[in-house]
């Protein structure tokens, strides 16, 4: 189910924190001028039949901007997790190998930060999901340093 009211999601996400990954996410970053450079590794701890995927994203927060409200609008609001770039597939990239103990997937890619980034504010994201289900399996944030 992909709607839960927000009364239950404690409870839901303390049921998913129990549950191992069979994938482990390391990501490093490189800053230079506006230059950013991601190394993403993920390494498989266990066997998995079904396929994967994974997709990387630049995050912002602290984006002060217009927000309607429930009567008006706010022009002081102030956006967090605001998904500003993906890097690479958007819907996830496929992994194309049998999923084992010690499979390991490396990919680097880099990106400009656009002139309105605060990079200060940006973090990187790498989402790990199952190809079918589009259930998260393994989830990383990191600063931007």
């Amino acid at each position: 189910m992909r709607y839960n009211p927000f009364q239950n999601w404690a409870t839901y996400t303390n049921e998913r924190l129990r549950i191992a990954t069979p994938v482990n996410i390391n990501l490093h970053d490189t800053l230079i001028g506006r230059k950013l450079t991601v190394d993403m590794q993920l390494i498989y701890t266990a066997s998995v039949s079904a396929k994967h995927k994974w997709a990387l994203y630049i995050t912002e927060s602290g984006i002060v901007s217009k927000q309607t409200t429930l009567t008006s609008y706010d022009d002081n609001y102030v956006h967090n997790h605001v998904l500003r770039a993906a890097l690479g597939n958007a819907v996830g990239n496929p992994l194309d190998a049998p999923l084992q103990p010690g499979r390991t997937f490396e990919t680097q890619k880099t990106f400009e930060l656009p002139a309105d980034y605060n990079p200060a504010k940006c973090h990187i994201v790498c989402v790990v999901s199952d190809a079918a289900t589009e259930a998260v399996v393994n989830v990383r944030e990191i600063d931007i340093l």
